[in-house]
């Protein structure tokens, strides 16, 4: 019986599949701007791990505004308290008519709202200068694509930017190696690691028919790890 078992087993393992794949970032960004506008200057960041501005886009104009608004707000603060004094110091007069009353409260009520909108004002105006300043946080930052004095529109791709901080394994494995897969150990070339399943798809790809995504992660310290080697992958 004994011998029958190991038999089985020899069988089990010849039948093992290798897989060989990449150790690639964890993710991968294509860093886009939001906002148009002439680059005024970029970090020399170029592939390097960094938490930091990468690429500004003049905002001088903005930074006008933003002032001029600021001096408008406190201006208008001062007439809606003045317009609320007269409204409630009318509004108890009795001899008073209704109407000139409910002028006074209307006076109010318009000073407050322009006062409503010129915050509204300078908060989509504090927006579009926070737009114009592209940071990479805890990223690291790969081919830049732009350059300075460079005009860019909305969408125009800046920087490839990568998420580091975990290694990730995509692989694409058969329906027999997927079976107890998160009870099986990771073997990264012939040596058990500390990769752990992330995201395994039950539908099989359309691409590399007959197998199933597998993303494996683990955790990343080494700011200055070396990717896309290639290494072989064994489920035991």
């Amino acid at each position: 019986m004994r011998k029958i078992l190991i038999f089985l087993s020899l069988i089990s393992f010849s039948f093992a599949i290798d897989y060989v794949s990449k150790i690639e970032p964890y993710k991968h960004y294509k860093v886009s701007s939001l906002s148009s506008g002439e680059i005024e200057f970029i970090k020399d960041v170029e592939f390097s791990f960094v938490d930091t501005l990468v690429i500004q886009l003049d905002d001088e104009s903005e930074r006008i505004q933003k002032e001029s608004l600021k001096s408008q707000i406190d201006i208008q603060k001062d007439i809606v308290e003045i317009k609320k004094r007269q409204y409630l110091s009318k509004k108890e007069i009795k001899r008073l008519s209704k109407y000139e009353k409910l002028t006074e409260e209307l006076n109010y009520l318009n000073a407050k709202n322009t006062l409503l909108n010129l915050k509204q004002s300078l908060a989509i105006t504090n927006t579009q200068i926070r737009k114009k300043a592209i940071y990479a946080n805890n990223l690291y930052v790969g081919e830049i694509y732009v350059k300075e004095k460079m005009f860019v529109n909305a969408g125009t791709t800046l920087f490839d930017a990568y998420d580091i901080s975990k290694l990730a394994i995509e692989l694409f494995v058969t329906k027999e190696d997927l079976e107890n897969i998160k009870n099986k150990e990771i073997y990264i070339d012939g040596k058990k690691s500390s990769f752990k399943i992330e995201k395994i798809s039950n539908i099989k790809d359309s691409v590399n028919i007959s197998t199933y995504y597998v993303k494996l992660i683990k955790e990343n310290s080494d700011k200055s790890y070396k990717f896309s080697n290639l290494v072989k992958v064994e489920f035991k």
